[in-house]
């Protein structure tokens, strides 16, 4: 079983900043020096001692944190929220601000540049994207598999319902559509559940006779020895246990 990613050091820079009883919700390697890294400090608030979650969900890239997305129970003069605005003004030099007013409220920040260099360091150890034309029925199918941070997770079925998990429809749709080109990209991709479901579709279209490319071949060995979890579910449950090695162990 894997041991969970240590955080990287400006995380725990960004934790101490933040201050207060800051819990690591989630914590994930994304390869190549790329970590995702989920958030929670709860503050107790109003004279009902309302509890109140405030989630930090932070991409870092390298020594870099190259997006912040902000999910809070918003009161105003919250010490937690002026906490957090200085964390994030410390880690990135950019000011979330005060919301306007109480409730539910939502923030993102994302450095494009950050992550346009990160897609190309992936692309320098899995090979090259490809230039592609995506049609308008498979935009967001391709755009979904190719995003960080990953909205996926790798497997059949998911929950109660044992529908389909995130990403599994996604994936289909390219294959069904036969587009090796969109394929390959999202097998060099930066998103780890991506590139692992890249992989078992090309896997699975070698087998009913499609010829692969020795370059495309090269990239799934590689995504294969990459020694990192892959978000996967099991029944109801979302596990970070398993490696790409592990989820494809049934494929040549």
């Amino acid at each position: 079983m894997l041991k969970p990613a240590p955080l990287p050091p400006i995380v725990e820079d960004f934790v101490l900043t933040w201050g207060g009883e800051v819990m690591v919700r989630r914590r994930q390697d994304l390869g190549f020096g790329g970590h995702d890294v989920t958030l929670l400090r709860m503050s107790a608030t109003g004279e009902q001692r309302e509890r109140t979650g405030y989630k930090a969900r932070l991409l870092v890239l390298r020594d870099h944190i190259a997006g912040v997305w902000v999910r809070a129970g918003y009161v105003p003069k919250s010490p937690v929220w002026a906490g957090l605005r200085r964390a994030v003004l410390h880690a990135r030099r950019s000011d979330i601000g005060h919301p306007h007013k109480a409730g539910y409220v939502t923030h993102e920040q994302v450095d494009r540049a950050q992550v346009a260099r990160f897609r190309s360091m992936v692309a320098s150890q899995l090979g090259a994207s490809i230039p592609v034309i995506v049609p308008a029925h498979l935009r967001a199918a391709y755009e979904l598999l190719m995003a960080l941070p990953s909205q996926i997770i790798f497997g059949t079925f998911f929950g109660y319902g044992s529908s389909p998990p995130p990403g599994r429809r996604e994936i289909k749709a390219l294959t069904r559509a036969r587009r090796l080109d969109l394929l390959h990209n999202v097998l060099r991709g930066i998103n780890p559940e991506g590139r692992v479901y890249a992989a078992e579709a090309l896997l699975m279209m070698s087998k009913r006779g499609v010829m692969l490319s020795v370059a495309d071949l090269f990239a799934i060995k590689k995504v294969r020895a990459l020694p990192i979890p892959v978000k996967s579910c099991a029944g109801c449950s979302v596990v970070f246990t398993k490696t790409a090695a592990e989820l494809l162990k049934s494929l040549p």
